[in-house]
């Protein structure tokens, strides 16, 4: 499917959009928005201002149609542990609390020790893209290849490790379903559709930034591109033009990526 393929990849400090497409058999990739964005004190935590960050991304998004270049496609990236916690409302319970030197069952004790009533009220629990996919799409689903990083999986069962969370006093009712990347999530809610004036469709790409799409991250290794940014912007892009069958075969795939890191270097 040709068109437009948005990256929306969200770092710790600073987000960027950027738009892919194939023109004259070159893969090309122009940046829409990019903002900065830092942690903030809530609450006597360290937290991330998920809010302000979706508001930046439906800038991204509406600068689009300013631009007259529309995704049929867009896909989030961003940082892999962190999580947000929901009730039966879909309504976030406490913050988006920042955990930079502890694995994410550590991240589940420490939430649970302070705020024990927190996992009781949870309905669901997303990781920061995860959450942000859910905002665009209205749909709650974890992108597997992060859960993967996150420790939390089954990989025997292509599951969560239910046994890991209940051992820890973790209720796995609360953990949704899980999805690989490419998976075609939903179309932008109502409300976004109005608010952009236009639709795209909103697929789930390789949710950590530091975990890019397999083809992309071996062509990086083999080239010494080092261009995180740009690698973790290319292996969504690269993952929602393969769901849009944009290429015949992943040779095809490793050229372009080849010559984009190439031409990127130069």
């Amino acid at each position: 499917m040709a068109g437009y393929y948005m990256s929306i990849d969200i770092g710790t400090s600073a987000g960027h959009q950027r738009m892919g497409y194939i023109e004259d058999g070159i893969l090309k990739m122009e940046e829409v928005h990019c903002f900065e964005h830092e942690i903030v004190e809530k609450d006597g935590e360290l937290c991330w201002d998920v809010e302000q960050v979706y508001k930046e991304i439906v800038l991204g998004l509406k600068k689009c149609w300013k631009i007259g270049k529309l995704p049929i496609f867009v896909g989030v990236s961003a940082w892999g542990s962190d999580f947000i916690l929901l009730d039966k409302e879909n309504q976030r319970i406490g913050n988006a609390v920042s955990f930079p030197d502890s694995d994410t069952i550590h991240r589940l004790m420490a939430v649970k020790e302070k705020h024990p009533d927190y996992f009781e009220r949870a309905d669901s629990i997303l990781f920061v893209a995860d959450y942000l996919t859910y905002l665009l799409s209205g749909v709650k689903c974890c992108e597997y290849t992060n859960v993967v990083t996150t420790g939390l999986a089954d990989p025997d069962k292509g599951g969560w490790d239910e046994e890991k969370l209940e051992t820890h006093g973790i209720p796995s009712r609360i953990f949704p379903g899980l999805c690989p990347p490419g998976t075609v999530v939903n179309n932008l809610t109502r409300r976004l559709t109005e608010e952009t004036g236009y639709d795209c469709i909103v697929v789930r790409v390789e949710a950590n930034r530091e975990h890019p799409n397999r083809i992309v991250a071996e062509i990086a290794e083999e080239t010494k591109f080092a261009d995180t940014d740009r690698i973790a912007a290319l292996s969504g892009i690269i993952t929602m033009m393969a769901t849009g069958h944009q290429f015949k075969d992943p040779e095809e795939i490793r050229q372009y990526v080849r010559e984009d890191f190439t031409s990127a270097a130069t």
